[in-house]
C-alpha cells in the first residue's frame, strides 16, 4: 500500500549476508519468538522495506487478519539511524484486541485528513532506531509507515522477517489478506523455529516423501539402483507417480468398505465438525470456520445461543403447527419463498389467528388466546429477541443501538408430497438472520442450515443458531418428518462510515455481497422496536408521552432511520386522525398506547 517510493524487497536466504542477519536476529531474539508463538513457528516473511524521500504516508493497518491469541509477530531492524524526518513506523497501542481494533481501524484510510487527526489524538508510538536496533510487535497491532520528508539522499531501509504459528500454517484468504507473506516461493514452508530458537529446515511434505518411497520400490522392484543410467530412473519416477493415484483410490474404497461414508454424513450435521469454538459467553458459543483456524474475520462467524426456549414451548408450538387448519403462506417472500406463518403480521393474519384459535386449538383459548399469541408473549416475556439482538452485537461488534428487528416468522420444512422439503442457496435482503429449532433432529431426517460451502448444520430444540443472512445459505431438504424453525431478520442501520467499514470486510469475504442503504423503519409495531424507541426516549417515555415526543420531531436515535412516517402518524393520531391511519401504523400507535 502507498508503493510510491517505497518498496519491498524478497530476500534470499542463501546469500550469506541475510543467513548471518538472520542467525544474529534469532540469537537474540529467538527463545522470545518460541515463547510468543510456540514450537513450530514457521519463517513468514523475510526481506527489506526501502523507503525514499518523498514515500507518502501508508495507511493505518494491520499486518494480519484478528485472531484471538498471537498468530504473526514481526522484528524489524534499521539498517542506519532513523529520525522523524524519515518516515519512521507508527504504532497505535493496544489495537491487536478485536474491540480496539473495531474501533480504531473503522475510519476510512484513504482520508489522510482524518487518519493525520486521529493519529494526533492518539497515544501513537513512533520508536526512532539507531542503526542495528530491532523492534519486535505483533502483527495484529495497527501502524502504519510515515511520510518520508526527508532529504533526498536519505532513504530508510528497514531489515525484516516474520514468523507466523503452526496453528495459523493455513492461508487467509477470503479474510481480507491475498497471499500475505513478504517471501520467495520456495522458501515457504521450508523453515521453522526449534524449541531452542534456531531456524531448522522442515521435513519434506507427506506427499513427497510417499512419492520418494514409491520410486525407491519401484526402482528395486525393476533393478534400478541409484548408479543406474538416467532413462531407468526416470522410468521408476513415471511408475510411482501413476501409483499414487490408485492408492488413493484404495484407500477411499476401503472407507467406503468400513461403511465410514454414512458416519462421516451424521457427524457432518454437527457444528463442530465444520466450526470450531472460538469462545463460550454466558450460554453463547462462538464458532469460525474450522478451515480458517483463529484467523476467520469477524462477519464469517456464528452463534449458537443454548435454551433459547424451552423444551416444554417448543413442544407446544411443533403440536399446534401439526394441526390441521393452519394458514400457512407461501407468498410473503419473494426471491426465496418460504411455507411460513409471520408472528405478529398487520394484515391477513388476524383473521387465520382466530381461525387457527377456534379450530387448531380446539376453540378452548379463544379468538385472542392461540398459540401464536403465546409464542408471542412468551418470547416477549423471556427477553428472547432480545438476547438474540445482543449475541448480534456481541458476535459481530456492532453496537446494539444499530440493530433493528425486521419480522420474525415460523417456518415448516416437510417430507410429505406436496409441501416444502427445502430452500435454495439465496442471500437475505437483511444483515443477520437467525433460527431457532423448535423439534429435535430426532424428529426428522435431513434438513439444516447449509452456510456458504459448509454441510447441513442442525442444532438442537429451542437453540438459536445466529449468522450473516447476507451471506449465501440454504436450508437442506428434510428427507423424512417435518421440521418447525423460528426464523427472524435483522437490519443494520448504522451511520454511513460505520456501514461503509462493515461492507469493505464483507466484501473481502465475498465478493459479491450487496449492501442495502434503505433506511425505511419496515415493522416498527413489533414489541422489540417499541422498547427500542423508548429507549431512545430515554426510558422514561411510554404510552401518549412517547407518541407525543414523536410527534414533535424531538426522538434522537443513534440508528440510521427514516423515521418521518411514524412521525406523521403520531401528529395525525394525537390531532384526532386515528381512523385514516393505514393498518401498519395504527398497530404501532396501538402498540404503543397498549405499553403505557
Amino acid at each position: 500500500m502507498c508503493r510510491r517510493n517505497r518498496w519491498d524487497l524478497k530476500l534470499d536466504l542463501s546469500e550469506h549476508p541475510v543467513a548471518e542477519a538472520l542467525r544474529q536476529l534469532l540469537d537474540a531474539l529467538g527463545p522470545a519468538l518460541v515463547a510468543a508463538l510456540g514450537r513450530g513457528a514457521q519463517l513468514f516473511e523475510l526481506g527489506a522495506l526501502v523507503a525514499d524521500a518523498g514515500a507518502p504516508r501508508q495507511p493505518v493497518h494491520p499486518d494480519t487478519p484478528y485472531s484471538r491469541s498471537i498468530s504473526v509477530a514481526t522484528c524489524m531492524i534499521a539498517l542506519q539511524d532513523v529520525d522523524l524526518s524519515m518516515g519512521p513506523t507508527h504504532f497505535l497501542p493496544r489495537t491487536h484486541t478485536e474491540r480496539e481494533r473495531s474501533a480504531s481501524w473503522g475510519r476510512d484510510p484513504t482520508d489522510d485528513d482524518e487518519i493525520a487527526a486521529a493519529l494526533e489524538s492518539s497515544s501513537t508510538r513512533i520508536p526512532l532506531l539507531r542503526c542495528g536496533d530491532a523492534l519486535l510487535f505483533d502483527a495484529r497491532t495497527l501502524h502504519c509507515g510515515g511520510a518520508h520528508v526527508g532529504k533526498r539522499d536519505a532513504r530508510r531501509i528497514l531489515f525484516y522477517a516474520s514468523f507466523r504459528a503452526s496453528w495459523a500454517a493455513g492461508d487467509w484468504r477470503g479474510a481480507g489478506f491475498e497471499q500475505p507473506g513478504t517471501l520467495l516461493d520456495r522458501l515457504r514452508g521450508r523453515y521453522h523455529l526449534s524449541r531452542s530458537g534456531v531456524l531448522v529446515a522442515a521435513a519434506p511434505p507427506l506427499r513427497k516423501r510417499v512419492a520418494s518411497l514409491l520410486s525407491a520400490t519401484v526402482a528395486c522392484a525393476f533393478g534400478v539402483g541409484v548408479g543406474a543410467p538416467r532413462r531407468g530412473r526416470e522410468h521408476a519416477s513415471a511408475w510411482a507417480c501413476c501409483l499414487l493415484p490408485l492408492w488413493r483410490w484404495l484407500v477411499l474404497a476401503a472407507r467406503r468398505a468400513l461403511l465410514l461414508a454414512p458416519l462421516s454424513r451424521r457427524l457432518s450435521r454437527r457444528p463442530d465438525a465444520h466450526y470450531s469454538l472460538l469462545e463460550r459467553r454466558r450460554g453463547l458459543e462462538v464458532r469460525v470456520p474450522t478451515r480458517r483456524g483463529g484467523a476467520a474475520a469477524r462477519f464469517e462467524r456464528i452463534g449458537i445461543r443454548d435454551g433459547l426456549l424451552t423444551e416444554q414451548l417448543c413442544g407446544e408450538v411443533v403440536e399446534r403447527a401439526s394441526a390441521a387448519g393452519v394458514p400457512w403462506r407461501t407468498d410473503r417472500h419473494e426471491l426465496a419463498a418460504t411455507t411460513d406463518l409471520e408472528l405478529d403480521s398487520v394484515e391477513g393474519l388476524d383473521a387465520g389467528r382466530e381461525a387457527c384459535a377456534g379450530r387448531a386449538c380446539g376453540g378452548e383459548d379463544g379468538p385472542n388466546g392461540g398459540w401464536l399469541e403465546r409464542l408471542e408473549a412468551a418470547l416477549d416475556a423471556s427477553g428472547g429477541i432480545e438476547t438474540i439482538l445482543q449475541d448480534i452485537s456481541s458476535l459481530y461488534a456492532v453496537a446494539r443501538e444499530y440493530l433493528v428487528l425486521r419480522e420474525i416468522f415460523l417456518v415448516r420444512y416437510s417430507a410429505l408430497a406436496g409441501h416444502q422439503r427445502a430452500l435454495p442457496s439465496h442471500r437475505d435482503s437483511n444483515w443477520f438472520s437467525f433460527v431457532v429449532a423448535l423439534n429435535s433432529t430426532a424428529s426428522f431426517e435431513g434438513g439444516g442450515t447449509c452456510l456458504r460451502d459448509a454441510p447441513p448444520i442442525c442444532v438442537p430444540a429451542g437453540c438459536c443458531l445466529t449468522f450473516v443472512g447476507a451471506q449465501r445459505h440454504a436450508a437442506a431438504a428434510v428427507t423424512g418428518g417435518t421440521r418447525f424453525v423460528l426464523a427472524g431478520f435483522v437490519d443494520l442501520r448504522a451511520p454511513l462510515r460505520t456501514r461503509a467499514l462493515c461492507t469493505r470486510q464483507m466484501h473481502a469475504i465475498d465478493p459479491r455481497f450487496v449492501c442495502s442503504s434503505c433506511r425505511a423503519f419496515r415493522r416498527p409495531y413489533l414489541r422489540a422496536n417499541v422498547r427500542f424507541l423508548e429507549r431512545c426516549a430515554g426510558g422514561g417515555r411510554r404510552g401518549r408521552a412517547l407518541l407525543e415526543l414523536i410527534a414533535s420531531r424531538r426522538l434522537a436515535t443513534a440508528a440510521d432511520l427514516d423515521l418521518t412516517p411514524i412521525e406523521e402518524a403520531c401528529r395525525r393520531h394525537l390531532a384526532g386522525e386515528g381512523t385514516a391511519l393505514d393498518p401498519l401504523m395504527s398497530k404501532f400507535v396501538a402498540r404503543v398506547l397498549e405499553r403505557g
